[in-house]
């Protein structure tokens, strides 16, 4: 694990962010993998977080935050529907709500389901 995580260091931020983002891209055109949501949610997140940190102000960051943001809240939403209630109101939830609060209709969507 210490070489792939002095590999993945060594990529520069704006590489790190396409390879998520196309992961996350294959990984929705597979069926029957357990917690797809979460795993695809976690690299559209990487992918929008290195872009972030090169250019707040690049145009691509309001779809990979809305596409994060859905897949987070649908990793929660499917936690709790199945009682692991380690994964519900933890970190999916808590990152969904991040991606989330710049897409309004998802945004009133999740709070309306939390009671918010």
């Amino acid at each position: 694990m210490l070489i792939r995580d002095a590999a993945y260091d060594s990529l520069p931020k704006e590489i790190r962010s396409e390879l998520h983002e196309r992961f996350a891209t294959w990984l929705e055109t597979r069926r029957g993998l357990v917690e797809i949501e979460e795993i695809v949610g976690y690299h559209l997140e990487q992918a929008h977080r290195n872009l972030a940190d090169l250019n707040p102000e690049d145009p691509r960051l309001d779809a990979l935050r809305a596409r994060a943001g859905a897949r987070l809240f649908t990793a929660a939403k499917g936690a709790s529907g199945r009682g692991d209630w380690g994964a519900a109101p933890g970190s999916s939830s808590v990152r969904s709500t991040s991606c989330l609060q710049e897409t309004s209709t998802c945004w009133r969507h999740w709070s309306a389901s939390r009671g918010c």
